[in-house]
């Protein structure tokens, strides 16, 4: 019988980075749209580049400000506890099993065959453990259980390289939490990328930002850049 894929009890409880939301808890719980969750990465397919590509065609870009929205009552999440925690080491092969899962989901956009080992890989996932880098991998749970995960890169702008969630928690909230969570780790720039065609991305993301942001659109897809200050991280 295959080992389980959550971590163990006392790993999660060490993690340098944690975060728990009891929705139970709080006033209200925060939608999200389903496979919206799914968002670009510029390290899937080999690329470690920047949002923009150096010399990238930017005249086509179209601002549009977006504020806070997505506020709703969701009877889907009472009760449920959503957690947020970095990834040890010893968690790796978890990460790597979740990508998995989003790279088939990914697929749909960005056409990518499976390897010859059927397994579509992730080539910069080692860096995420490599003391001295700027790159952190983090994981969810819902009431204990793997919901998904995410890779970000921190930086000025901290980028996120992906965003996963479990089709069974989606379209109830949890993918929301989950990014509210995430971004509330680290104050500052922040830039979220959606490639074209993944409308549902865009979609959860407009949602998902908890302050204002500016969306630009080019031929790579929407990206959207805001600050989220230190007392806004707080309380997000």
């Amino acid at each position: 019988m295959p080992a389980a894929l959550g971590p163990a009890p006392h790993r999660r409880r060490s993690a340098s980075a944690l975060s728990t939301t009891s929705v139970a808890e709080t006033d209200r719980a925060w939608g999200d749209v389903g496979s919206g969750c799914v968002v670009a990465a510029t390290e899937r397919c080999g690329r470690d580049d920047r949002l923009t590509p150096p010399g990238a065609d930017t005249t086509a870009q179209r601002p549009w400000v977006g504020t806070v929205t997505g506020m709703c009552e969701s009877s889907q999440t009472v009760g449920m506890n959503i957690e947020v925690f970095e990834a040890s080491q010893a968690d790796q092969p978890v990460v790597r099993r979740l990508l998995e899962f989003n790279a088939y989901d990914f697929s749909e956009f960005d056409g990518r065959d499976l390897g010859p080992h059927g397994e579509y890989g992730y080539r910069y996932l080692d860096h995420y453990w490599v003391e001295g880098e700027s790159r952190r991998a983090l994981l969810f749970l819902v009431d204990g259980r793997l919901a998904g995960c995410a890779l970000i890169r921190k930086g000025s702008p901290h980028q996120v390289a992906e965003f996963f969630v479990l089709r069974k928690y989606r379209r109830h909230g949890v993918g929301t939490v989950a990014a509210r969570k995430v971004l509330d780790l680290w104050p500052g720039e922040w830039v979220t990328h959606e490639v074209v065609g993944n409308d549902h991305a865009v979609t959860f993301w407009r949602q998902a930002i908890p302050v204002a942001f500016v969306e630009t659109e080019d031929e790579t897809g929407t990206t959207q850049r805001f600050t989220l200050p230190q007392e806004v991280s707080r309380n997000a």
